[in-house]
């Protein structure tokens, strides 16, 4: 194994101060990370699964408004004939 053959004290003194600046800017650096990231699993714990259950309760709604409108469609005639329907079954099949 090497080993260093430093002299100058004045040099070793420069790079501790170095060493311990670039210490304090890692730890904050790393403590900013921490806190985003706690912050984006905070987010993705608690805020997104009600966002994604109002998001299905919306698709079920407009799945069921489709299905009405179609089947409204379906029952309705004009002077005896009834309407294709095509789209409210555009519209169902979205």
């Amino acid at each position: 194994m090497s080993s260093a053959n430093v002299r100058a004290s004045e040099s070793l003194a420069e790079f501790r101060g170095g060493v311990i600046a670039f210490r304090e800017r890692a730890q904050a650096a790393l403590g900013s990370l921490r806190q985003e990231s706690l912050k984006t699993l905070r987010w993705l714990e608690q805020d997104q699964p009600q966002y994604w259950q109002q998001q299905q309760r919306l698709g079920y709604d407009r799945v069921a408004s489709a299905r009405v409108a179609y089947e409204t469609c379906r029952m309705r005639t004009v002077a005896g004939h009834r309407s294709a329907c095509i789209e409210e079954q555009v519209a169902l099949r979205r």
